[in-house]
């Protein structure tokens, strides 16, 4: 006790001791500078060290861990919103784009001639597939060159150089074919002449390859921000589920009171005490099974049975009258009374036993 202060109410753990916040003194019990000391005494602080801020800090840890998935959640959420957004976006434009292209087509098509253009076809599939050939070249040759600067290994050069080679390959063989057909062809202006609906074409294939290229990015953003929103979703049920578990056990444990000393220790269980029997009535009707062999036992059932006159209580006419007539419902007393009979004959006794 600090200066003869009460001791806290709470018992304090060896290795952690409370913090006296503030000293009051008793009201009327101001001491004077001799007695300084004698009536203080000091309130503890009892939320500093002791074993109840153990739930108190378990809480804060579980309402800490839902505020931050339900913050992932809703992250998840805006983005899923933005992604969706923007992909139904790209995909009306994508769709407005193969409507146009489809009315611009047409015009061209009549402009140049339908049968023109099927007579250029050949000519401009092969020019196409040089140019895609041309593409692949250029991008590997910067492969190949972005490896060789990065000191890249030996195998890695090495097997960029042979693709390198082999797409080198692939493009001479589709520019040597399309200047052939293009030599065999019977009328170069003819060609000339249907060149703006296949750069046009062209064109629209490109614009077409970006939206897809823009869509599968955003679908990949989408399915990524549904996995992050599924993902809170799962921890706070999982939190939820183990915070109803918690509460489950704890009233289970409250309602199941504390254990035994036999259960604690490991011991058997006693067995329940038997109920003590209820007090007999007084003077019940003695019913016997068998008729008596021995004076000495109907002497001693006729003086436990019988009753003095003298210490039966008054009864009235109308109580004697519905004893009388209920008691043609006991044949087991007529039975035992003929049975008293029979023995009194036979005895001699001059006793006369009350019914």
């Amino acid at each position: 006790e600090p200066d003869g202060g009460p001791a806290p109410s709470t018992p304090l753990p060896p290795a952690r001791s409370p913090r006296c916040r503030h000293e009051t003194w008793a009201a009327g019990t101001q001491p004077d500078a001799a007695h300084n000391g004698t009536y203080r005494h000091q309130t503890w602080d009892q939320s500093d060290g002791l074993d109840n801020d153990e739930p108190d800090d378990e809480m804060m840890v579980e309402i800490a861990s839902v505020q931050r998935h339900l913050e992932a959640m809703n992250a998840a959420a805006a983005d899923l919103n933005a992604a969706q957004e923007a992909l139904n976006k790209r995909v009306k434009q994508r769709r407005s784009l193969i409507q146009t292209w489809a009315v611009g087509s047409a015009r061209l098509a009549s402009a140049v001639g339908s049968g023109h253009l099927t007579k250029a076809m050949p000519y401009y599939e092969r020019r196409r597939r040089c140019q895609a050939a041309r593409e692949r070249v250029e991008n590997i040759s910067r492969q190949f060159m972005a490896a060789t600067e990065a000191g890249a290994p030996e195998a890695e050069v090495a097997t960029l150089a042979a693709e390198h080679a082999r797409q080198l390959a692939q493009f001479q063989a589709a520019q040597r074919e399309m200047s052939r057909f293009a030599a065999s062809a019977s009328c170069p202006s003819m060609l000339a002449s249907v060149a703006p609906y296949f750069d046009a074409e062209d064109e629209h294939r490109e614009q077409l390859a970006e939206f897809d290229a823009a869509v599968q990015v955003l679908g990949r953003h989408t399915k990524a921000a549904k996995a992050r929103y599924h993902s809170a979703l799962r921890s706070l049920e999982s939190l939820s589920e183990q915070a109803h578990r918690l509460r489950a056990d704890a009233s289970s444990r409250s309602a199941g009171g504390p254990a035994s000393p036999e259960l604690r220790s490991g011991g058997d269980v006693p067995p329940p005490e038997s109920p003590a029997a209820p007090p007999a009535a007084l003077s019940p009707p003695l019913v016997l099974s068998r008729r008596p062999s021995l004076r000495g036992d109907v002497r001693a059932a006729s003086k436990r049975s019988s009753i003095n006159a003298d210490d039966r209580p008054a009864t009235s006419t109308a109580t004697s009258s519905h004893a009388r007539g209920d008691a043609s419902a006991f044949p087991e007393s007529q039975r035992w009374k003929k049975e008293r009979r029979s023995s009194r004959s036979e005895s001699g006794s001059s006793e006369q036993p009350h019914p």
